[in-house]
């Protein structure tokens, strides 16, 4: 069965090894693995069921209850470091449970990977935050190493490329935010832009396992026409989620678009009505 970019969805365990390394010989006749990412967490998830004997279905809710858990864990993560110390435990609770199960999170399950992207971006802000308020070098250094280490568990969801560009545009829209309202003179500005680098250089020392061969991939096909034409038919002309659907949290594209055959989901029209 061909599982697309997140592989077999059936057994995710069987593309273990194969995620292991730069080349993929699956790809035609073979190709750079751009889908490194998904050999963690996804992949070592499953991997690590088969080696223990259980069963794929036992495999299968452990990834749900991890991938359902963690976005509630980082908003409340998130609502702690915004909100005083010791107060509004309702906040944190109620933003944590709403974020866990929101609509548009569950309406991407048919894309698992791509979810990691959206649980674990309350939780890169937090520490994103908690950086740009650390006031010694050494606060920074540990927040750049906890956002560093943190964002691996995003790194499945980064086989999907515009989902990545979510968290980082989150990211210095605060920092662009945090420099206008919170910094007072230009030593703090300076201390801010630090931590952002300390940060960022972070991140891409601990991903570099799968951005190398990533952007390898980029520049190969670049070299072909009609990749560029594959790119502007479905970015430029493509189909693409409403903003009222977005403010509804329906905003899924794939509801929007279709095949020769028919739409990608056959129940997506259920949830344009307003009642939803």
């Amino acid at each position: 069965i061909a599982g697309g970019d997140e592989g077999d969805l059936l057994d995710p365990a069987a593309h273990f090894f194969n995620r292991m390394f730069a080349w993929d010989p699956e790809q035609g006749l073979g190709a750079v693995n751009w889908h490194l990412g998904l050999l963690f967490p996804y992949l070592v998830i499953f991997q690590i069921a088969k080696m223990l004997h259980l069963s794929v279905l036992t495999a299968q809710k452990a990834w749900f209850v991890f991938f359902t858990m963690l976005p509630g864990l980082a908003m409340y993560k998130l609502v702690s470091v915004l909100a005083k110390e010791g107060k509004n435990e309702k906040a944190r609770f109620f933003a944590a449970v709403f974020y866990m199960f929101n609509p548009h999170l569950f309406f991407i399950t048919p894309q698992p990977a791509g979810r990691l992207i959206y649980a674990v971006t309350p939780l890169l802000l937090a520490f994103w935050i908690q950086g740009l308020n650390a006031s010694s070098r050494q606060e920074q250094v540990r927040y750049a190493m906890f956002f560093s280490l943190v964002s691996l568990l995003g790194a499945t969801g980064n086989i999907n490329q515009p989902l990545l560009g979510i968290l980082w545009i989150v990211l210095l829209v605060y920092l662009v935010f945090h420099l206008v309202m919170n910094t007072r003179n230009s030593k703090q500005a300076r201390n801010c832009l630090k931590f952002s680098l300390k940060a960022i250089g972070g991140y891409a020392a601990v991903n570099l396992w799968w951005l190398v061969p990533f952007f390898i991939f980029i520049l190969d096909v670049n070299q072909a026409p009609e990749f560029h034409k594959m790119i502007r038919k479905s970015v430029l002309q493509g189909e693409s989620q409403p903003l009222l659907d977005n403010i509804w949290m329906t905003g899924y594209w794939p509801f929007h678009a279709s095949k020769q055959d028919g739409g990608y989901y056959s129940f997506a029209p259920y949830y344009f009505h307003p009642i939803f």
